[in-house]
């Protein structure tokens, strides 16, 4: 099966957690992976994720602010994002050809903003606040079955 080349980080030290976590068998034809990428402390320094194009689409909820959402997908080229120097992302990796959603609700950028597409994933973000990663799984499933 197809294994989505890993996005890069600038850098990687002990403040930075990025984590995945494989679906439940029911969805497996169809995530890659559940992920979460989150700073432990304030970094001193903003954190530059470089994000390559892989054909995915992953479904982006912000637990720093659960307003913040959206289905993020490169299209062509690879893009370093600014992060900051505090985050707490978490997400639904898809398959390459699997999203049959609306291709208007795809960004190709960083997702700074309140979201207002249809899908539940305000929702979903405030439902997982404050859990920890492994108990969100549940909810970030149901955003796909």
């Amino acid at each position: 099966m197809y294994s989505p080349v890993p996005d890069g980080f600038g850098r990687r030290d002990a403040a930075i957690r990025y984590a995945e976590s494989l679906p439940p068998p029911a969805l497996a034809q169809v995530v890659h992976c559940f992920w979460e990428l989150r700073t432990l402390v304030p970094l001193e320094e903003d954190f530059h994720y470089h994000a390559l194009p892989d054909a995915c689409v992953n479904l982006l909820l912000d637990q720093r602010d659960p307003d913040i959402a959206g289905v993020t997908a490169l299209h062509t080229k690879a893009t370093a994002l600014n992060l900051g120097r505090t985050f707490h992302y978490v997400g639904v990796q898809l398959f390459p050809g699997v999203w049959q959603g609306d291709r208007d609700e795809l960004i190709d950028r960083y997702v700074g903003t309140p979201y207002r597409g249809r899908l539940p994933l305000v929702a979903t973000s405030r439902r997982c606040l404050r859990q920890d990663f492994a108990a969100m799984a549940p909810e970030l499933a149901a955003l796909v079955e």
